[in-house]
């Protein structure tokens, strides 16, 4: 408390304190009093006309306020701390709750022309005493289980090194890396474990050694009560990889007479697209000249009747790039 001094006219005071309750209730409950949190005095225009920042305490002090004269007072969010918490409970106890509103900022407050203290009423706006004691802000904290500060993926080759820093990690258990080759449907290629609780820097990698001519990428945070985020999605192109896997997907399977072939080639190329039967007879075959990266074939299994097949694809020397099997109904 602020000792009141009747000839330095009217003054405004209180606390900055961290509403840290799982569920915040705008009540000083033995909170956590906030040091450094800038509160800034206001005229009834809402002009600015002083700033102070709170004592280790959490404690602030306006002084040598006008007689007559209207304030208010606003409050810089904490560093850590979401936004304001307030109560408005008629029956509140004024010495112990949160007097500001959504915006960080009180209503009015009259300074008369008597020696009394005063509070912030449950309104939030006051009139009828010369020093205001207890004009409270309270603060809720922010709950980040997971501060992803960065995200990259770099080709090396025929390989992919993804790495990512957390700055905070809360709850944290692991990390699954997922991937794609369409940029639509991801799944699960790995799992780094987490730092569980951290306030420091984590730095962590990945190396995707079946990266495709283009792939993309995505991170999932997963929290230890099973809670879970996603990261944004990266792409990388493999430039100086010969290697690729060609056949990337095939839509739709099972198919009812035509299906489209993904197709991911390092260079242009003329490739032999090959439909055989489950005996591995050819039923079906055709050339196609492709280019360099992702291509879609369509193919017709119209002719064929309902059952399994074997789509291969081969270069321009024969050789067999890959395989995908194709269900006909």
């Amino acid at each position: 408390a602020v000792a009141n001094d009747c000839s330095d006219q009217g003054s405004i005071a209180g606390t900055v304190w961290g509403d840290t309750e799982s569920t915040p209730d705008g009540v000083d409950n033995n909170s956590t009093p906030l040091a450094g949190v800038t509160v800034t005095l206001y005229d009834a225009g809402g002009v600015p006309i002083a700033t102070v920042v709170t004592d280790a305490s959490g404690n602030y002090f306006f002084g040598g306020l006008t007689y007559g004269q209207s304030y208010s007072v606003g409050f810089g969010t904490p560093t850590g701390y979401v936004g304001p918490t307030f109560q408005d409970d008629p029956d509140a106890t004024t010495a112990t709750d949160s007097d500001i509103n959504a915006s960080a900022q009180t209503g009015l407050i009259t300074i008369c022309p008597a020696c009394a203290e005063g509070t912030i009423d449950a309104a939030d706006s006051a009139t009828g005493a010369a020093h205001y004691q207890q004009v409270d802000a309270g603060f809720a904290t922010v709950i980040v289980p997971v501060e992803l500060i960065s995200f990259n993926a770099e080709a090396n080759g025929c390989s992919t090194t993804l790495s990512w820093s957390t700055a905070t990690e809360s709850n944290n258990s692991h990390f699954e890396i997922l991937r794609s080759f369409d940029g639509n449907r991801f799944v699960a290629i790995g799992r780094v474990a987490g730092a569980g609780n951290s306030s420091e820097v984590q730095n962590y990698t990945f190396v995707d050694g079946n990266a495709q001519f283009r792939t993309y990428y995505k991170i999932k945070q997963v929290d230890f009560d099973g809670g879970f985020d996603f990261s944004q999605a990266l792409s990388v192109q493999l430039d100086d990889c010969d290697r690729s896997k060609t056949i990337l997907s095939t839509t739709p399977n099972p198919t009812k007479g035509t299906t489209f072939v993904q197709i991911a080639l390092p260079r242009d190329t003329n490739v032999n697209i090959s439909i055989l039967d489950i005996l591995g007879k050819q039923v079906k075959t055709g050339t196609y000249g492709l280019s360099r990266g992702l291509n879609s074939v369509e193919l017709s299994l119209e002719e064929l009747g309902n059952g399994t097949y074997i789509i291969m694809i081969q270069d321009d020397n024969g050789s067999i790039l890959d395989t995908e099997k194709l269900i006909k109904i």
